[in-house]
């Protein structure tokens, strides 16, 4: 299930990103050796969404078929990591450096499979009468994990039990440890994109937004704009008037 978050709630979870330790961390196969990995045809696509991912630059949901989310993660990245791409293809040759595998083997805990799942409604007004917006099934909640789409994870593993405590499954190899917080978040609506830059503590990051015009709470500019954080909630609640256009 995609649901379109807030983008003032999404600034402030990429911010205010919990330090690993206090998160579940993914099984992320270190990188061994030198050279290339051997990668299947059909498993291009995929495997440059992986990598997008391991270093920082979302491409949304990975799902193995390349899109604009895809491609914009791939400026994003050239930019930052190899000067702007001058030389064709900079970005993917820089990438390869990263010689971990494209997945990796995940074994279903009883914890993954406990719940609550609820069904979670279409319409706006009926979702915010629930009591929780949780997951609807295991493969969603996994899928979270694993920043991928819980169809992908069926498809990578076929007559394999998602909602099952003790199944190993094939799942991407993305990373969910972050070096340190960030100090600055910026949103740039030419490129719908939300990303922290650099500092000395931390590599730079990028992420996708879906906003397409400004919402109500942000009106510094027509194509980015500035916040201060002033706080921080685990649990933060919203209001809005019905003029506000957040989704």
């Amino acid at each position: 299930m995609l649901v379109r978050i807030p983008l003032c709630a999404m600034l402030a979870a990429a911010a205010l990103v919990p330090p690993a330790a206090s998160r579940p961390q993914t099984p992320a196969a270190k990188a061994q050796g030198a050279g290339t990995v051997a990668v299947p045809a059909g498993e291009k696509d995929l495997r440059v969404q992986v990598l997008l991912d391991r270093s920082g630059f979302s491409v949304g949901q990975i799902d193995g078929n390349p899109g604009s989310n895809t491609s914009r993660a791939m400026a994003a990245y050239e930019k930052q990591r190899v000067g702007g791409a001058a030389v064709a293809q900079a970005g993917l040759h820089a990438l390869t450096a990263d010689n971990a595998p494209t997945l990796v083997d995940y074994t279903i805990t009883a914890e993954d499979v406990k719940g609550p799942f609820v069904k979670v409604p279409v319409d706006m007004m009926a979702k915010s009468k629930l009591a929780t917006l949780g997951y609807t099934s295991v493969a969603e909640k996994l899928g979270e994990r694993f920043h991928c789409s819980p169809a992908l994870l069926k498809s990578l593993n076929p007559g394999k039990r998602l909602d099952r405590a003790g199944e190993t499954i094939r799942v991407p190899n993305v990373r969910t440890e972050i070096a340190a917080k960030a100090a600055k978040v910026v949103v740039d609506q030419s490129d719908g994109s939300v990303s922290a830059p650099p500092t000395a503590l931390r590599r730079s990051a990028s992420f996708r937004h879906p906003s397409r015009s400004p919402p109500s709470c942000c009106r510094a500019g027509p194509s980015s704009w500035s916040f201060t954080i002033g706080g921080t909630c685990r649990r933060p609640w919203t209001t809005s008037g019905p003029a506000a256009r957040f989704w």
